[in-house]
């Protein structure tokens, strides 16, 4: 302690300073960053479109969630029964490009923790290249893919 106690005040903030970089690496080889997603994931065609496939899903299930907690409600947005592309944020950027706007599911039900993206991303500023639309005869939501590669076609209907 009396050796601490003789340190010039620079030289404490070095060994503190040494301290803090030794906790930092310790704790971070221990909690690895995490690997993005896409590169190894997302690599063929059939990968990226069962990622649309479960998207869309996701997208249709949290909808229904959203309805069902909201008994007689109506919906924050109208839902044409052509298919519109979906927005991938909220206000006057979907408005003013004409996307539909599902961030109702995001913020504040939580259903969803985001809206998704297709791989290839969107047709237009701000859309995620999803699209949305309504049954004319069964009133269900039918959402598409239609960036889909090869032959697949991704449509999820709920």
């Amino acid at each position: 302690m009396k050796r601490l106690r003789r340190l010039r005040r620079w030289q404490k903030l070095g060994l503190f300073g040494l301290l803090v970089v030794g906790v930092t690496l310790a704790i971070s080889h221990h909690h690895p960053a995490p690997k993005p997603v896409y590169a190894a994931s997302y690599a063929t065609p059939e990968s990226r479109n069962a990622f649309r496939k479960s998207s869309l899903t996701d997208l249709a299930d949290a909808l229904n969630k959203y309805v069902a907690a909201n008994p007689g409600k109506k919906l924050p947005v109208v839902i044409p029964i052509s298919d519109n592309q979906i927005c991938s944020v909220s206000g006057a950027n979907c408005k003013s490009a004409h996307l539909i706007d599902l961030t109702f599911l995001v913020n504040p039900s939580n259903i969803l923790r985001t809206i998704p993206t297709d791989p290839s991303g969107g047709h237009a500023h701000y859309s995620t290249g999803f699209t949305i639309g309504r049954d004319q005869i069964t009133g269900k939501f039918r959402f598409s893919a239609p960036r889909t590669e090869g032959a697949a076609i991704v449509v999820v209907e709920k």
